[in-house]
């Protein structure tokens, strides 16, 4: 016969376990919920920063291949242009009153070059320094070719001050056109640099893979937490989703690294070669047009070869910088032959006019031997800028694989982060019916 006390101590446990299994019933589908709800949005909020992250990506490659790479080749062009245009205005002068009509015929084309590139650039960004720059060389542009007609006009009459007038063009070109002409292309060379920054941003990847492994792992807990608390072996919706999560984060950081490296490629690869052939392209016609303009104005312009001395350490040690690069340097490489022969030539046409031999000095700058000057200083140019076509191509299929390599990612992650939030919700709903 059970005492008093005993039937006390049972119905006291009974109650017990009957309060602590209506408490687990009020806070079973709160837990559940608060579980639920975290994984949904951690999984909804990794799905938003991989489609921005992405967005920003491509909205980058894309301005640095179609916009601003397309403004770096024209801003080089214009530099190189005008460069040209005063060698070959001065060679020109040099062959004597009637001119060369080969020269004349090439200065008329690079200023014709040099203003559609002008064209092109002055759609660039209102307000910036790059705008004022192009203004600049929209004013005095004309005001350069007015003076080198009027030094043309005096050299077909015979009258020495055609070289004065040839050298007030020389320093306006010096100090107004090719500083504004550097100016922009400088310029052009920031906007690319922060293109690539913005496309190879690591920080913002590193946070979204992060939020990606962190919603995979609220799921991983809410799967677990539903099979020891129901008795399920497992939960097909919540399991489906965790791979769908995993698909999508695996994805965007394949997909992103991809496309980082195609990016750091096509600049490796492509612009800043690019800018060392436009570098050394620009050196040289610096170098031929000091010769010529020395010569022009009879030795008694010392700047001309101070100007010359400067130019030539500075594309030495730039081409001597190349001889242990890869295949990008290699125009480098071979024009670093071409500018040896340069300098030899350099040294006899010094030593001709020291040795008061000032016509066969000239002979040698002008002539049409294929070991004279021209065709020397031709050959230097041609190959740099074969070099700067051939790295364009490589640059242009490099960031077009760049974009390529997120063609899809943006759609794709956001149908998986819908299914996978939809499959979270209709797993836990599920078992939260069970409580009504």
């Amino acid at each position: 016969m059970n005492s008093p006390v005993s039937g006390e101590v049972v119905s006291g446990d009974r109650e017990r376990w009957r309060g602590r299994s209506r408490s687990s019933r009020r806070t079973t589908p709160s837990r559940l919920r608060v579980i639920a709800g975290a994984a949904a949005v951690a999984v909804a909020v990794a799905c938003l920063l991989a489609i921005f992250v992405t967005a920003s990506r491509q909205s980058a490659s894309q301005r640095a291949r179609v916009t601003t790479g397309q403004d770096l080749i024209e801003a080089q062009t214009l530099y190189t242009s005008l460069a040209d245009a005063d060698s070959s205005a001065a060679g020109s002068s040099l062959a004597g009153p009637a001119g060369d009509a080969a020269l004349d015929q090439r200065y008329r084309s690079d200023l014709a070059q040099a203003s559609s590139s002008l064209a092109h650039l002055a759609q660039g960004p209102a307000g910036s320094d790059e705008a004022a720059a192009v203004e600049a060389l929209t004013t005095y542009l004309p005001v350069y070719s007015g003076v080198v007609e009027t030094a043309r006009v005096d050299n077909r009459q015979g009258e020495l001050v055609g070289a004065a007038y040839l050298g007030e063009a020389n320093t306006l070109m010096r100090d107004r056109l090719l500083p504004a002409a550097d100016l922009v292309y400088q310029g052009t060379r920031v906007r690319l640099d922060d293109a690539y920054a913005t496309a190879t941003r690591a920080p913002l990847v590193i946070l979204t893979v992060t939020v990606f492994l962190v919603a995979l792992g609220l799921l991983v807990v809410l799967l677990w937490w539903l099979g020891s608390r129901f008795r399920r072996i497992v939960n097909v919706p919540i399991a489906v989703a965790m791979v769908l999560v995993a698909v999508a984060g695996a994805w965007t950081a394949v997909a992103l690294s991809v496309q980082g490296n195609d990016i750091a490629r096509a600049r490796r690869q492509g612009s800043d070669p690019i800018s060392s052939f436009t570098q050394a392209r620009i050196l040289g016609q610096q170098l031929r047009g000091d010769d010529e303009l020395t010569l022009v104005s009879r030795d008694t312009v010392a700047s001309y070869q101070q100007d010359y001395a400067t130019a030539d350490l500075q594309l030495r040690s730039l081409l001597d910088s190349s001889r242990a690069g890869g295949s990008p340097d290699a125009p480098l490489q071979a024009a670093s032959a071409v500018f040896t022969t340069a300098q030899t030539l350099h040294a006899q046409i010094r030593n001709d006019v020291a040795s008061g031999q000032p016509t066969q000095a000239i002979a040698k700058d002008t002539g049409p031997a294929a070991d004279d000057a021209p065709a020397v200083a031709d050959h230097f140019d041609t190959i740099l800028s074969a070099g700067v076509e051939s790295t364009r191509a490589r640059f242009d299929d490099l960031s077009a694989a760049a974009l390529d390599d997120l063609r899809w990612l943006i759609a794709g992650v956001a149908v998986l982060g819908v299914a996978a939030v939809t499959l979270v919700i209709v797993g836990t709903r599920r078992r939260l019916a069970e409580y009504r």
